[in-house]
């Protein structure tokens, strides 16, 4: 009985596995149509998300790890230049709103 639960445990997440691969790969489709992304940009891992109504421009030759996340406000433009390296959970915010700090000293 137990040698049949590790194999029902395999196949499952094998299937896991191959669905999640799928959704992702189609993700990363839909945001090279939505932003302007470098045909040689690479997706390097899952849970990358890049969202936002403002623009994200990446140049080629460049990479973002696993779990990071870009995101460009309405109005504001990312912009990441060629031969770039990413590290994994990178998350890079955009902001339209400006703040005034005042020191006291």
């Amino acid at each position: 009985m137990k040698k049949i639960r590790q194999i029902e445990t395999k196949v499952i997440n094998k299937i896991f596995c191959y669905f999640q691969k799928r959704y992702w790969l189609y993700q990363y489709e839909l945001y090279r149509l939505k932003y302007d992304l470098h045909s040689t940009f690479k997706f390097n891992g899952y849970d990358i998300l890049f969202y936002g109504d403002g623009s994200i421009s990446i140049g080629e030759n460049t990479y973002i790890g696993r779990n990071s996340s870009l995101q460009a406000s309405t109005g504001t433009k990312i912009t990441i230049g060629k031969n770039c390296a990413i590290s994994y959970n990178v998350k890079i915010y955009t902001s339209k709103t400006f703040f005034n700090y005042l020191c006291k000293c």
